[in-house]
């Protein structure tokens, strides 16, 4: 199994954890970070940088003289095919993004999906794990599901609470059956 797990603030020790054991039961594990402070605790903890794709590492182009080319443009469209919403709902959605001007944030969709799409094939990576709080986790999971991929978000289930149960997509219309 190739996986991988996006960052998302203190959420990520748990995360840390749960793909390590997931690697050391066989998984090849691979993250998408979304700061820099992140991938400095992952590189800490001993994972490799390659298996890192740390998003800050490309803001000067999405905060710079960015102009989509028609690559960047057929790549959204087609990642939008399959999409459970629409790359402008992703920004309406983020919380963050959703405040900052149309270009920058037009720019981080093209550079994100670009980079999130070439790490996921690079290392064909068929499963995500993370939440659908901010835009590069959801641009993960479309980017996930346009490859015969899946994502899948963690909630605790609170009878018994040590269990975990994983919801597929950005909706969660159902639990997802996971074994080995």
């Amino acid at each position: 199994m190739r996986a991988l797990f996006v960052t998302n603030q203190h959420k990520t020790q748990f995360y840390e954890a749960a793909a390590r054991r997931m690697r050391d039961g066989g998984a090849a594990m691979f993250w998408i970070s979304v700061s820099r402070r992140w991938t400095r605790f992952l590189l800490e903890k001993g994972w490799p940088r390659e298996a890192i794709l740390s998003l800050p590492d490309f803001g000067a182009q999405w905060s710079g003289d960015f102009v989509a080319s028609p690559e960047d443009r057929a790549r959204a469209a087609r990642i939008e095919l399959t999409a459970e919403v629409g790359l402008k709902n992703i920004l309406v959605m983020d919380r963050g993004l959703n405040k900052r001007g149309g270009f920058e944030t037009e720019a981080f969709i093209h550079v994100a999906l670009r980079e999130i799409e070439r790490f996921v094939r690079a290392n064909d990576i068929r499963f995500g794990f993370g939440e659908m709080t901010w835009a590069p986790e959801m641009l993960t999971s479309e980017v996930m599901r346009a490859h015969g991929g899946r994502y899948f978000m963690h909630h605790t289930v609170r009878i018994p609470s040590a269990r975990t149960a994983f919801f597929e997509g950005v909706f969660h219309d159902g639990v997802a059956e996971l074994g080995p």
